[in-house]
């Protein structure tokens, strides 16, 4: 049985929030990934 999530918001921040909050750049993004999970999101560096 499907169910309709129409009044659902997204919890959490996009690549541009994280490349910013974090000071990342494109050459960043080619290395390995940690992920530290947090209260209602994970931070990834």
């Amino acid at each position: 049985m499907a169910f309709l999530l129409d009044n659902v918001v997204p919890w959490g921040r996009n690549i541009d929030e994280y490349k910013e909050m974090f000071l990342l750049n494109d050459e960043d993004r080619n290395k390995k990934i940690a992920s530290l999970p947090g209260n209602r999101t994970n931070y990834f560096i």
